[in-house]
C-alpha cells in the first residue's frame, strides 16, 4: 500500500477577520472551501494553493503562511533568490540592478537572480522533448498550482509532467553548494504562496534547497523606499538573461523553444482546466509541450504581487528588449542533476471501496440532489448543490442546512396551523 503523505497547507483562514461573505468559496476552482457558522473553512485535501481566495477575500482574512519582512532582520544571514516577477513590480526606470541592490539594503546578506537558470531549464526541456521521453503533450511543471490541480483532478496526466527541476531550485542548489556560510537561510521572493508547496510538501523525490519564501507584497514598500534613496546613484548591473525575465509572463518558456517544437500556452485557472481536460480527452496529441500558469498572465498575476498585470507585462517586455542577450549557456558546463523522479503528494481519490458501496453512495447522492432546488445559491455554505449533496452523503452536512428545505418545512408547518382554523 502506498504511504499517505501528509499535506501541509500554505494558506489559512484568520477567523476573527472572516465574516462569511462566501467570496472565497465562489472562486475556489476545486471546491475546497465551505462556510460554516459564518466562517470559511479550507479542506486541505482539495486545496491547490492557487491563491484565488486570497485575491477574492474583501477582509484579507485568508493569509499565506510565508516568512515576513521581520524575519529578515531577526536572522543572522539571509540569502534572497529573486523571482523574475519581482522586476515587474516597479516603474520602468527602476532596473533589476537597483532592485537587487535594494534587497541588500533592507537586510539580505546576498541576492541572486534566477534568469540564468531559466535558460538552463529551457535548454533541458528542449533536449527532453527531442529525446521523446514521456507521453505527449508534455506539461510544464514549474507552476506548483498546476501540478496540484493535476494531482487532484487529472491524475492520469501526471506522466505528462516534465520531470525537470524549476529554475528557483537550480539557483538554490547552486547557492547552497557554493556558499561558505552553511547556516544561511535561503528565501525565495515569491509572487504566490504556492511556491512553498515543494518545500513543505515534496512531490518529487529530490528535496528542496529553498528554506522558505517571502511575499513580494510584504517587502515591496521597504524595498521601494530603499531604492528611492539611491535611485540616482549608478549601481553595478548583474548579468541578467533576457530570456529568463520572460518566464514571469505567459509564453515565456515556449517562445524560446525551437520552431520545430509544437507548443501551446494558457494562463488562469479556468483556461488551465479547459486545456487539461482537452489533453485528457486526447484532443491535443499533436502538441509537443503545453505551458500552463495558474495565475492570469503568468507569475506577474500572482496573489502576492502588487502591480497591475498589464503594466507588469509591459515592464517585463521592456526589460527584455533592453537587456543584453546572455543566453550562450551549455547545460553540460553546469554540474546539475536536472531531471527528477516523481514522488506524488496526494490524490482526490479516497480509500478503496467495493463497487456496491460506491453505487449505494451514488444513489444516495442522486436522491439528495433531486430534493434540492439546483439554484447553486451557496447559502448552505457549499459552492453548489452537487457538492452539497456529496457533503450530505459523507455526513459532513445536513439536508436541513439548505435554506429552501427549511422554507418547505416552514410552509408545511403553516399549512398544518391553518388547517386547525378551517
Amino acid at each position: 500500500m502506498k504511504e499517505k503523505i501528509e499535506y501541509v497547507p500554505t494558506i489559512y483562514v484568520d477567523e476573527p477577520r472572516c465574516d462569511g461573505r462566501m467570496a472565497c468559496m465562489r472562486v475556489c476552482p476545486t471546491y475546497a472551501i465551505r462556510v460554516k457558522k459564518g466562517k470559511a473553512r479550507i479542506i486541505n485535501d482539495l486545496c491547490i494553493d492557487c491563491g484565488e481566495c486570497i485575491k477574492a477575500c474583501p477582509n484579507k482574512a485568508i493569509t499565506p503562511i510565508t516568512s515576513t519582512f521581520g524575519d529578515i532582520q531577526s536572522l543572522e544571514s539571509v540569502i534572497a533568490v529573486a523571482s523574475p516577477a519581482l522586476y515587474a513590480q516597479f516603474r520602468k526606470d527602476i532596473n533589476p540592478g537597483k532592485i537587487l541592490e535594494g534587497l541588500k539594503r533592507i537586510g539580505f546578506s546576498s541576492v541572486h537572480d534566477t534568469s540564468k537558470y531559466c535558460v538552463i531549464v529551457r535548454k533541458a526541456i528542449e533536449r527532453f522533448i527531442n529525446e521523446s521521453k514521456g507521453q505527449k503533450p508534455l506539461i510544464s511543471s514549474h507552476c506548483p498550482v498546476i501540478v496540484s490541480l493535476i494531482e487532484i483532478q487529472y491524475p492520469s496526466l501526471i506522466e505528462n509532467l516534465v520531470p525537470i527541476r524549476e529554475p528557483r531550485e537550480l539557483a538554490a542548489l547552486d547557492i547552497k553548494t557554493s556558499t561558505k556560510n552553511k547556516n544561511a537561510v535561503l528565501l525565495y521572493i515569491t509572487p504566490c504562496s504556492a511556491k512553498l508547496l515543494d518545500v513543505k510538501n515534496p512531490r518529487w523525490k529530490e528535496k528542496s534547497f529553498i528554506d522558505g519564501a517571502i511575499p513580494i507584497r510584504d517587502i515591496y514598500n521597504p524595498l521601494l523606499s530603499a531604492i528611492l534613496e539611491f535611485k540616482d546613484i549608478p549601481v553595478e548591473e548583474p548579468p541578467i538573461y533576457h530570456e529568463g525575465l520572460e518566464w514571469a509572463v505567459e509564453g515565456g518558456i515556449i517562445n524560446y523553444l525551437s520552431p520545430s517544437v509544437l507548443t501551446l500556452s494558457a494562463s488562469g485557472i479556468a483556461n488551465a482546466k479547459k486545456v487539461l481536460s482537452d489533453i485528457e480527452s486526447n484532443k491535443l496529441r499533436e502538441i509537443d509541450i503545453v505551458e500552463i500558469y495558474a495565475c492570469e498572465g503568468g507569475c506577474i498575476g500572482g496573489s502576492l504581487t502588487v502591480e497591475n498585470i498589464y503594466l507588469a507585462r509591459n515592464k517585463i517586455k521592456s526589460l527584455s528588449r533592453k537587456t543584453p542577450m546572455h543566453s550562450e549557456i551549455e547545460i553540460e558546463n553546469h554540474q546539475f542533476e536536472l531531471e527528477r523522479r516523481w514522488l506524488g503528494r496526494r490524490s482526490k481519490t479516497s480509500a478503496t471501496m467495493d463497487l456496491q458501496s460506491a453505487i449505494d453512495k451514488m444513489k444516495k447522492k442522486e436522491k439528495v440532489y433531486a430534493r434540492l432546488p439546483k439554484f447553486d445559491c451557496g447559502l448552505c455554505g457549499c459552492p453548489n448543490c452537487i457538492i452539497f449533496a456529496e457533503d450530505v452523503v459523507k455526513g459532513e452536512a445536513s439536508i436541513k442546512e439548505c435554506i429552501f428545505e427549511e422554507l418547505n418545512e416552514m410552509k408545511e408547518d403553516f399549512n398544518t396551523l391553518f388547517q386547525r382554523w378551517k
